[in-house]
């Protein structure tokens, strides 16, 4: 009996390739009429006989996960969804190794890690480099094993690259604006805290709220590096709020959204001073009810996780891409929805 592949399926329903693909990976962003049509066609060609017969032919994927540990509130749910989507893989024949370097500056463990990687025979690779990463060296190891790379956070040019899956940071920038010009007058002070502008993410989404801001006639306390270590985000948050008495509203676009409002705080300026954070850390949520912070920027880290499994598999079992650069759109939650996930 002849395979069927999406191919077929999309010919059959009169649909591209990458709709169908959309649909055997659960995405909702289509039309209900394709929908259907894709369904009745996979019931006509049978495919979920071809698939199961497909599984038990193709070979073992392993797949390669190294994250870095800057920011384990931001890395972990990442890495939770990688596990859950490798794990739905298992009968697939799908598994993976992890590892996790330490700093912004630990290229020689990422370099070890991947090196450890190609000896293990890895068919793909999933990379967050925690800053843009463009080791010549690394690249031409990793173009020479033919291994794709699915990268998170930061994205390169390399030939190696695959994908790059991560937040719509240019969304997330210009919505943190919109909600800043809800609560701010004119003329009034807003800052943005980073991790590091040498995160392509980070440096994005600093610049759309920045630009953003201006268009809405606010006034900029300027781009703060945090390294996202909670200790120099609340010297600077101190430090700022001694320099800058007209300051109204601080965008926190990565971590340490709590040291931030500890600082706010602790000089007596929360009822002045509002917060913009991103992610939910435990600690945030009485600052949430006391008022300080008026928004939380979600990133979906789980899903992120997710669809690089996805993406990396879908390419190594099916052949298939969809697209190349896969932005997920931020969820802007205010206080009910925020205190309804504690």
């Amino acid at each position: 009996m002849k395979k069927v592949t999406i191919r077929d399926i999309a010919r059959e329903a009169n649909v591209s390739v990458g709709t169908v693909s959309k649909y055997l990976n659960g995405r909702t962003d289509m039309r209900e009429d394709n929908r259907k049509a894709i369904s009745e066609a996979i019931e006509r060609l049978d495919y979920t006989v071809n698939m199961v017969a497909r599984t038990l032919a193709h070979k073992p994927i392993k797949i390669g996960v190294l994250l870095s540990s800057v920011f384990d509130e931001y890395f972990n749910p990442m890495e939770e969804g990688i596990r859950s989507a490798v794990n739905s893989l298992v009968d697939h024949k799908v598994s993976a190794v992890y590892s996790r370097y330490a700093g912004y500056y630990d290229d020689q463990k990422i370099i070890d890690t991947l090196e450890n990687y190609i000896q293990q025979n890895v068919n793909g690779i999933i990379l967050a480099p925690a800053r843009y990463y463009n080791s010549k060296e690394l690249i031409s190891r990793l173009e020479q094993a033919k291994i794709p790379v699915v990268l998170m956070v930061s994205d390169t040019d390399c030939g190696c690259r695959l994908a790059h899956v991560g937040i719509d940071a240019r969304l997330s920038g210009a919505v943190a604006a919109d909600l800043a010009a809800f609560v701010l007058k004119e003329g009034e002070a807003t800052a943005v805290f980073v991790g590091g502008n040498e995160v392509a993410e980070h440096k994005i989404k600093a610049e759309s709220y920045c630009a953003n801001c201006r268009d809405r006639g606010l006034a900029l306390a300027g781009i703060y590096e945090t390294q996202d270590d909670p200790k120099v985000a609340y010297r600077l948050t101190e430090d700022l709020l001694g320099r800058r008495p007209d300051l109204r509203l601080i965008y926190v676009a990565t971590g340490n959204s709590v040291a931030v409002c500890e600082a706010i705080y602790a000089s007596g300026r929360q009822d002045q001073v509002k917060v913009i954070a991103t992610d939910i850390p435990r600690d945030l949520y009485g600052y949430v009810e006391s008022g300080m912070v008026i928004g939380v920027l979600g990133q979906h880290m789980h899903t992120q996780g997710e669809v690089a499994v996805k993406t990396l598999y879908n390419y190594l079992a099916e052949g298939t891409l969809t697209e190349d650069q896969i932005k997920i759109a931020p969820e802007l939650m205010l206080r009910s929805a925020i205190l309804s996930k504690r």
